[in-house]
């Protein structure tokens, strides 16, 4: 306990000195809140504070682990009951994380082991360990590639979807760190306040691509079997098809041409052969798909959904389409890192370095390190350690490595 103790009173240090007034359109009276605590496993929620004062005496005497607000408005945001809270209405929420996003650096510096037998590896956990048990302790980390996968999804899910084809006011989307490895969207929208859930499903498909039907975005087969497809240019999904189309095969190798199904293995290396020439004709105004005959409305079909499924965004779809959804409270700390959520400015996202920005705490700290992988915070890498070792490290890195578990205080 003496860990959680130390973690809770460096909390408590940042609220007291650091934690920012919130943005006054978050409406805190009318928002529930969610608690987990250092010395106290079982969530608390069903919340509600008056006003930024009552919130931050709350978060001055208890220095949570994690703290968290509804998306939601309520009437009553304290009532036990969801059918009592009088729901007003949600902002949409988008929750991108390393965790959905293939990444190879998972296996580098993840680990986890089987809670019934102990089995251990390297990287996310199996479905189901050797010994039947389906409950794994899992110990992820932040690396640099991890968080600018989350940084890519994030930024194009509003360069490329919710300004352009949606037409949202840049003001409307606040963007925050989570504090730990992604990223969320919230749209604070009068148009998006009352979605229901099936609105809000609909929107996701959207943005996932999800049920999409080709004909209507202008693949189609003409006569004689002739295939006409938009083009690069087109706007919306249009030429967001054409553009995937395109990288997907500029991608192709003999390897990956296994995804496919439908395909003849004659077909497939007619393909290879002809790459530079049907990428050349997809940027073609009027565009040609038409280069390898052969290559039927069906074979495209199956590309195109290869295509989505690789290049569409990924994000957490239960977070999305939740109207009663809990979210990371803005500038509160993560108990797994010690890191700020902190809001940043639309203009200012694609230069923020969490690892840096969202960095707290000052000064330096001697810790006896357990056995963990190299990390950054800041500019100074720390690591890899072994087991035993004692080292001093910033406080704000150190901090981390207590919440991640791999060290000790002397």
């Amino acid at each position: 306990m003496e860990k959680e103790k130390f973690l809770k009173r460096m909390f408590q240090e940042y609220y007291k000195n650091q934690f920012k007034k919130l943005d006054l359109n978050l409406k805190i009276d009318q928002r529930e809140f969610g608690f987990l605590f250092w010395d106290n496993p079982t969530f608390q929620r069903h919340k509600s504070f008056k006003d930024f004062k009552e919130l931050t005496q709350k978060l001055l005497n208890n220095g949570p682990k994690h703290v968290y607000f509804s998306a939601a408005y309520y009437e009553i945001p304290e009532a036990l009951k969801m059918n009592q809270k009088y729901w007003v209405g949600c902002d949409f929420i988008a929750d991108i994380d390393a965790d959905h996003l293939p990444s190879k650096c998972k296996w580098e510096h993840d680990s986890f082991n089987c809670k019934k037998c102990g089995f251990s590896g390297k990287g996310p956990p199996p479905k189901t360990c050797k010994c039947g048990n389906t409950t794994f302790n899992q110990n992820t980390w932040v690396c640099d590639t991890c968080l600018e996968l989350a940084k890519n999804e994030t930024l194009k899910i509003f360069e490329e979807f919710l300004i352009p084809d949606l037409n949202i006011n840049p003001n409307e989307i606040k963007i925050k760190f989570s504090g730990h490895r992604g990223y969320h969207i919230r749209i604070q929208s009068e148009e998006f306040l009352n979605l229901g859930q099936d609105a809000r499903r609909e929107l996701v498909d959207y943005l996932t691509g999800n049920g999409i039907d080709f004909k209507v975005l202008g693949l189609y087969e003409g006569r004689k079997k002739i295939v006409f497809g938009p083009n690069l240019n087109d706007k919306g999904w249009r030429g967001r098809i054409t553009n995937y189309a395109f990288k997907f095969i500029e991608q192709l190798n003999y390897e990956n041409m296994k995804l496919f199904k439908t395909l003849s293995t004659p077909l497939k290396k007619k393909i290879i052969e002809k790459k530079p020439l049907i990428l050349e004709n997809l940027t073609k105004v009027p565009s040609n798909w038409n280069i390898v005959p052969g290559i039927s409305l069906d074979h495209w079909q199956e590309l195109l959904n290869l295509a989505i499924k690789k290049y569409s965004p990924k994000l957490d779809i239960p977070v999305s389409i939740d109207v009663h959804r809990l979210i990371r409270l803005d500038n509160s700390l993560h108990g797994k890192t010690g890191l700020k959520a902190e809001p940043i400015p639309i203009e200012k996202f694609r230069a923020y370095d969490p690892l840096k920005d969202a960095i707290v705490f000052k000064g330096e700290i001697e810790l006896i390190m357990r056995k963990c992988p190299e990390f950054r915070f800041g500019d100074t890498l720390y690591g890899p350690y072994s087991e035993g070792e004692k080292e001093e490290l910033s406080l704000a890195a150190g901090i981390y490595a207590l919440c991640k578990s791999v060290a000790s205080l002397p």
